[in-house]
């Protein structure tokens, strides 16, 4: 059972590393386009689905983090759900979101060997301010709950960051031993249809990985 759990946490870090190498690969044969066509790909702000009293925004984790020394040091992955009462794109100070919940999943591993698989949650997010920074960019200030191998640590420094198809967040290092390092864990704003075909993939990884596992456990 804790085989089949690891096989399948790998297989979501690996879907999602795949997602974003195709993506970057995708996003540099772009710049060869013109910019005609370039205007036709979809703003991020059309990414945000709305409800009823609700704004949601989600996607995947791809980042690395460095040390102190400048170094790739982990490679992390996992996705996020950001849920506010109003749309985060396209405001002014007049219409400042209120995020009603912001939850992420952060698989890391070492860079250097693939080594040390481990789990983070980030959760419980309070804001305490919202900027502004252009029709596309908006940083929302606040605590927020980091889970690591220690526990919890609750009312944790930080902010969110949301800049076109790019979502960051920020934690604060000397609250939880500098474990991300010193910058951001980055990640991408993905639409629900991105992330069904993401998602679509998964079953078919994780039943290829379960098989070959338990075909070499009976040799």
């Amino acid at each position: 059972m804790n085989l089949t759990r690891g096989l399948a946490a790998k297989s979501l870090l690996f879907a999602a590393v795949l997602s974003v190498t195709t993506s970057v690969l995708a996003t540099t044969a772009s710049a060869v386009m013109t910019t005609t066509t370039l205007s036709l790909l979809p703003a991020a702000f059309a990414q945000q689905q709305t409800t009823t009293g609700n704004s949601t925004l989600s996607g995947i984790i791809a980042s690395t983090q460095i040390s102190n020394a400048g170094a790739p040091l982990w490679l992390s992955a996992g996705s996020w759900k950001l849920v506010t009462d109003k749309p985060i794109f396209g405001g002014n100070n007049q219409t400042q979101p209120t995020v009603k919940s912001f939850d992420a999943t952060v698989d890391m591993v070492l860079l250097s060997n693939g080594t040390m698989f481990h789990t983070h949650h980030i959760y419980n997010f309070v804001q305490s301010g919202v900027l502004f920074q252009g029709n596309n960019v908006t940083a929302i200030n606040g605590t927020m709950s980091v889970t690591t191998e220690k526990g919890t640590t609750e009312n944790v420094p930080g902010y969110l960051h949301f800049q076109n198809n790019i979502m960051s967040i920020w934690v604060n290092p000397g609250k939880i031993d500098n474990h991300f390092g010193p910058t951001p864990i980055n990640g991408m704003i993905l639409s629900p249809e991105k992330l069904e075909e993401l998602g679509a993939h998964l079953p078919q990884i994780q039943q290829n990985t379960t098989g070959s596992a338990q075909s070499n456990m009976t040799r």
